[in-house]
């Protein structure tokens, strides 16, 4: 049987300090044929040079150079013009293990699936683990079962860390001009998707640092993140299996945001509140939300100050725990 090609799309703003890690851990994949899209979205800082010199050194590599228009913009010039039977996303600050490609490939494969979802580890350092993690879990989720899943956090809403046929972005896009764009889009690709394979696996290396989208404080550009999945729960919220889980989503959504804003924003701070106060009852109803989020709701009830308070403990946390 021919041997599928995969297409890698890596979208690059800026990250002379981050690429060549990115880069060369794609370039080591087990699996060969590959066709690599070095997207340069406008760099100033040099990206842009360093992936033409990477083109120059291997043929799978392709590289566009194009105004800047933000990771969705990037994202979809790289979709324009790929040709491989399947897809994956990499950040130009993340890197993947040498099998990345290689294990969900061969899920795909064998499963007869159209999307394979794998895990990720967030990473800290400049050092990329060395051992061999053998998949903990791997089965197959269909219909509103990978929704809830999704909804709920078990599996992430990121672009990044799965494989795609190709064939799902034949009429998808990521909304241009937004953050927090793989929400969106992967609920139109979930309802293309009769069922998926997911293999509990950490390949793809994410990543945390004080420049990305997660970390960054607060700026009403972030509100992105709850209106996308308040777009979800408006489209979803006559549904038994996924009203709970949406509404779920929307809360942890308004929470993470009003951990961050300030009261330079009374607008969102007000909004934000609105919507913790709104969502907060269907959490505590709802059986797939985590413990934690419905902690956080129970606090709601007490005051403003101790969601805030919660929610900037677990943050700090989590710092902690990747060192």
């Amino acid at each position: 049987m021919k041997k599928p090609m995969v297409s890698v799309i890596i979208p690059v703003y800026n990250m002379i300090e981050y690429l060549d890690d990115c880069v060369e851990s794609v370039l080591a994949q087990t699996y060969g044929k590959l066709e690599i899209w070095l997207v340069d979205d406008g760099s100033t800082d040099g990206s842009g040079r360093l992936c033409d010199t990477y083109a120059a050194g291997d043929a799978r590599i392709r590289v566009i150079h194009r105004t800047n228009g933000g990771l969705s913009a990037a994202r979809n010039t790289g979709l324009d013009a790929m040709k491989g039977d399947y897809v994956v996303f990499v950040d130009a600050d993340d890197y993947v293990r040498k099998d990345y490609v290689q294990m969900l490939l061969r899920c795909a494969l064998r499963d007869g699936t159209d999307l394979v979802i794998g895990s990720h580890c967030k990473v800290s350092g400049n050092v990329a683990p060395t051992h061999r993690t053998p998949p903990r879990a791997h089965r197959i989720l269909a219909g509103k079962q990978l929704q809830v899943w999704m909804l709920s956090g078990r599996l992430s809403m990121y672009a990044h860390g799965k494989l795609y046929k190709a064939a799902l972005f034949e009429k998808i896009r990521f909304p241009e001009g937004k953050l927090f764009e793989d929400v969106p889009t992967l609920w139109q690709v979930l309802a293309q998707t009769e069922q998926a394979s997911w293999l509990d696996v950490p390949l793809y290396y994410y990543r945390q640092h004080p420049n990305s989208i997660v970390n960054a404080d607060f700026t009403p550009a972030r509100m992105d993140q709850l209106y996308a999945a308040e777009e979800i729960y408006r489209e979803v919220k006559r549904d038994p299996v996924l009203r709970l889980p949406a509404a779920s989503r929307c809360f942890f959504s308004a929470a993470d945001n009003f951990t961050l804003v300030t009261k330079a924003y009374p607008r969102e701070r007000r909004y934000l509140w609105l919507r913790i106060c709104a969502y907060r009852r269907l959490v505590l109803q709802d059986t797939t939300a985590r413990a934690s989020l419905k902690c956080m709701a129970l606090l709601s009830y007490g005051s403003p100050y101790l969601v805030r308070l919660v929610g900037k403990g677990y943050k700090r946390y989590q710092q902690l725990r990747r060192g």
